[in-house]
């Protein structure tokens, strides 16, 4: 068979899923007690005490993404400094 008649041996190229939605900047309280882990009760506690800020739009609040990964790594460094300290 001439080559140019010849199918080509190697696979054929799978189409390739689209590309993923951009993360989203801003969650709702719900969103973000999800990604966090916690009740309903504790995302608005935080809220209230200011440990978690977030933003009103209208008539819903959102919360950073950044905010969260701040808010972790506040806790993660208080962790780190009360395990550093001596107990008496």
């Amino acid at each position: 068979m001439p080559l140019a008649n010849r199918p080509d041996d190697r696979a054929t190229p799978v189409a390739q899923a689209p590309a993923p939605a951009p993360a989203r900047l801003l969650l709702s309280p719900a969103e973000a007690e999800e990604r966090l882990g916690i009740s309903h009760w504790k995302m608005y506690d935080l809220l209230n005490s200011g440990e978690i800020q977030s933003l009103k739009m209208g008539s819903s609040r959102k919360i950073p993404v950044a905010v969260l990964e701040a808010y972790i790594a506040g806790k993660l460094a208080e962790t780190a400094a009360a395990e550093q300290q001596p107990v008496a």
